[in-house]
């Protein structure tokens, strides 16, 4: 008698251990598979116009000097360049 009762619990073990197999299996699964699906990766490039080169090559000193001369070598002329384009475009979304 005693060995039905071992193999009974034997069964309940190996099966314990399948459902534990499948739900980390399933865990990994989802993981692997939808997460790739709901977080795509932007794929934009931007490039960088002159201006914004120009203002990255500022002086590193913060000698007067050095300030006056960024400020004198930075053009803000074409700021607003784009504007018109971009409410050119939000114009067209309404």
């Amino acid at each position: 008698m005693p060995k039905a009762s071992n193999q009974k619990g034997n069964l309940i073990i190996i099966a314990a251990l399948i459902v534990v197999i499948l739900i980390v299996v399933g865990v990994v699964f989802w993981k692997v598979f939808f997460a790739k699906v709901s977080s795509p990766t932007p794929t934009t490039t931007q490039t960088k116009d002159t201006q914004v080169q120009a203002l990255e090559t500022q002086s590193n000193s913060d000698e007067i000097s050095a300030i006056e001369a960024d400020l004198g070598n930075t053009k803000l002329d074409s700021l607003d360049h784009e504007l018109s384009q971009i409410e050119a475009d939000v114009g067209k979304l309404q």
